[in-house]
């Protein structure tokens, strides 16, 4: 039997490489960044609360405000491919049950 593969689109491969092993090192360095807008917010926060440097705490809420909605628009466009992937592989998967609940061909036996 012939491997069939699936077809995928340009940012359908950009997603599935997120998830290959090799992907280690990108969540870890999008972790680290996280990370470090949240530590930076909250120095900027300690600035406003104890100095009362009120621009601190605007670039503070500011940092915040702009990775929670990048972070948002993010996983609403991948929402779609997401969708598209899932799709792909639930009907190759239907695709081969098919294949596999199907009885086997008999080739008549030719006597040699």
């Amino acid at each position: 039997m012939q491997s069939e593969n699936i077809e995928f689109s340009q940012s359908e491969h950009h997603v599935l490489d997120h998830f290959r092993p090799s992907a280690v090192g990108k969540w870890r360095r999008a972790a680290i960044f996280d990370l470090s807008i949240i530590v930076i917010s909250l120095a900027l926060g300690a600035v406003y609360l104890i100095h009362g440097d009120a621009g601190a705490g605007f670039v503070a809420y500011a940092l915040v405000f702009w990775r929670a909605w990048s972070a948002f628009w993010q996983r609403r466009r991948s929402a779609g491919v997401y969708r598209s992937i899932f799709t792909k592989y639930q009907t190759r998967l239907e695709e081969l049950e098919r294949r596999s609940a199907s009885p086997p061909k008999v080739y008549p036996d030719d006597g040699n």
